[in-house]
């Protein structure tokens, strides 16, 4: 689920980058980012990425946080192994 929504809305944000980052992480927890955000007290409007499938809850805060670290991981360990493997 978390590619279906990577695919058709990380061009939606207006960065070409933090896109696919937010759309890949809204997917995978189920929820909508983007819409009506404030920055430094003033409104902007972001295109949403991903689907309300369940409520936010603070429970998606500790899920988005152990997502990043396995991905870190996960990046890290590819990292080791293809300096193991190129020398």
């Amino acid at each position: 689920s978390a590619w279906r929504y990577l695919w058709r809305d990380a061009k939606k944000h207006q960065s070409p980058n933090s896109g696919w980052l937010e759309a890949g992480f809204a997917g995978a927890l189920g929820v909508q980012l983007g819409g009506l955000n404030y920055y430094q007290g003033v409104a902007e409007w972001r295109a949403p990425l991903g689907e309300a499938r369940q409520e936010l809850s603070p429970q998606h805060i500790l899920d988005s946080l152990r997502l990043m670290q396995g991905l870190s991981y996960a990046f890290a360990a590819i990292g080791l192994i293809s300096l193991v493997v190129i020398k």
